[in-house]
């Protein structure tokens, strides 16, 4: 017998029974993805989830033959926390609870990485305290007894879905399975717009938001496609930090749960705002397409520089795209080089640098690897921890390429989706990424990287953009005012609210610390919460940390 639920609270997996589906599929309902998975093979209904999936959900099945429980997660799952203890293993949605539960301490190692790279830049599947982790997207979890096994189910498979093609197969299922309207986050940028201009062929309501928060190209760009192109762009009046009570309030809760970004434009959309329906953002677009690769044409139009340094940036980065192409991945010795040193977890004498090391570890956003003189023992280990191997399968192949694709899409998937659609937003109307999507990832995964995407590596973005709107995104947006640095001397209202926490004498952090460096750490962040508190990231990541200890303690 199947049943659909969401958690509530932390639980033990021995309270579950049957089957059961916990999170919003959206690609279809969830009795119907249960009766799929009731008279389908396994193997027949993982093929199905890494094709269709759509939706932060999970299956749970507690009459598994093979195992006492089973839990098949969707790529677009946003993670959940777990702790084996005794005989039970508990899940939750939130870090702070299971971290209570298992009685846990910090991981200090952990905690500086956080506090000094942030989320995208942490080991996969792993929280910030001992004796935790986070279970996967995309993966088979096998639980017996307490012992927790995961394994990827994604793999390139032939297929001739385009970008194109996924996105409007997206658009027209969310026609068919949400009421209300359909959100789209528009920043200006490439990936919003796209996002918009082909759910808005399938879609009777969709709504494109931009927020006011200085950026970039947040605001600036979206004005000039909403002038020439007549969206119908809401614009919301939104500065940051924050100072919405409604939305603070909904951050310091959130911070008490799990790992927050305060300045994720997501926040902003309160119950005033939205009601029902689905909110979309096409954050993590840039790393799912390209490897997070650079546009060397986007140097040579800022008007910092002079020229000859635009252009010698420019080559710069167009060289260092290379290193990502079908061209380098196949060829011999990079290929050889690539398997040898991703491989290998207990070498301590790699040399950052090292083309096979550089090729593994940059394209999955580890330059913090990269850039260690000293490679830390700690540090490598976390990165290629026994569980994190066995849930890519991750041994020696021919296939570098899907190896890459596999380390880039958990490294920025376990980033996005947990500090995106896991915070969820003010009014409880969720916010989903589609490019982690079953369609979409079915359309990139083991498509390559042509060696002419070194130039301009979204560069059927454009083309699709072009062709639906008759005008390049160049014509559409001029790049006059786009670049210009975003001040603020706001005082952050979350971190006045806080400012006792803040202190050495207060700090949980400080307190229980007992590694050099974190504890040099925690003092320079504490020491710039007087300087400037509004734009310091480091500040927000302390007091984050901080307000999950005051849950836990």
């Amino acid at each position: 017998m199947g049943h659909s639920r969401h958690l509530s609270g932390c639980q033990s997996l021995a309270d579950f029974s049957g089957i059961t589906v916990i999170g919003s599929p959206l690609h279809k309902s969830s009795g119907r993805l249960l009766s799929s998975y009731q008279k389908d093979s396994l193997d027949a209904f993982i093929d199905s989830e890494r094709r269709w999936s759509m939706g932060d959900y999970m299956v749970v099945d507690s009459s598994a033959e093979s195992c006492d429980t089973r839990i098949i997660t969707a790529p677009g799952f946003s993670g959940q926390f777990y702790h084996a203890e005794g005989k039970e293993v508990f899940v939750s949605n939130s870090m702070s609870e299971i971290a209570s539960i298992a009685d846990a301490e910090l991981n200090e190692h952990h905690v500086l990485n956080y506090l000094q790279n942030g989320t995208t830049r942490t080991p996969q599947c792993s929280t910030l305290f001992s004796g935790t982790s986070r279970l996967p997207p995309a993966a088979v979890c096998e639980i017996t007894g307490t012992d927790v096994s995961t394994r990827s189910y994604l793999q390139r498979t032939p297929n001739d879905l385009s970008v194109e093609e996924a996105l409007a197969e997206i658009g027209a299922r969310l026609s068919k399975t949400v009421s209300g309207p359909l959100y789209v986050m528009f920043s200006g940028g490439v990936d919003s717009l796209l996002y918009l201009l082909l759910f808005d062929q399938v879609y009777d309501d969709v709504v494109p938001v931009t927020f006011g928060i200085e950026s970039p190209t947040n605001g600036p760009a979206a004005h000039q496609l909403n002038e020439k192109l007549n969206l119908d762009v809401e614009f919301v009046d939104h500065e940051y930090p924050f100072i919405d009570t409604g939305v603070i309030n909904h951050i310091e809760s959130t911070m008490r749960d799990r790992l927050v970004n305060p300045r994720n434009p997501h926040f902003g959309f309160t119950s005033e705002l939205v009601s029902d329906g689905v909110i979309v953002s096409g954050q993590n677009m840039d790393a799912a397409m390209t490897i997070n690769m650079g546009t060397p044409g986007v140097h040579l139009s800022l008007p910092e520089a002079p020229l000859y340094k635009r252009w010698y940036r420019a080559t710069r980065l167009a060289l260092s795209n290379l290193r990502y192409t079908d061209f380098y991945i196949n060829r011999t010795g990079s290929n050889s080089l690539f398997r040898h040193l991703t491989t290998v977890r207990q070498e301590r004498k790699f040399v950052p640098g090292s083309g096979g090391f550089v090729l593994g570890m940059q394209s999955t956003g580890k330059p913090s690897v990269i850039q260690t003189d000293n490679l830390s023992e700690h540090l490598l280990d976390s990165v290629w921890r026994p569980d994190v191997k066995e849930l890519l399968n991750f041994t020696p192949t021919d296939d570098n390429l899907e190896s890459i694709e596999l380390l880039n899409f958990y490294h920025y998937s376990r980033s996005c989706q947990e500090t995106i659609t896991g915070t969820g937003t003010p009014a409880s109307v969720p916010v989903h990424l589609p490019v982690m999507w079953g369609p979409m990832q079915s359309a990139l995964f083991g498509s390559g990287t042509p060696i002419t995407d070194v130039l301009n590596p979204k560069r059927e973005l454009y083309n699709l953009v072009e062709e639906l709107t008759g005008s390049s995104y160049r014509e559409l947006v001029t790049r006059d005012g786009l670049f210009r640095n975003r001040e603020t001397s706001t005082r952050s209202p979350l971190v006045d609210r806080h400012e006792d926490k803040l202190t050495q004498n207060q700090s949980l952090v400080y307190e229980e610390a007992t590694l050099d460096e974190l504890l040099n750490q925690v003092e320079s962040i504490l020491e710039q919460v007087q300087v400037n508190p509004s734009s310091n990231r480091s500040i927000n990541r302390l007091l984050n940390i901080e307000l999950l200890l005051h849950a836990t303690r």
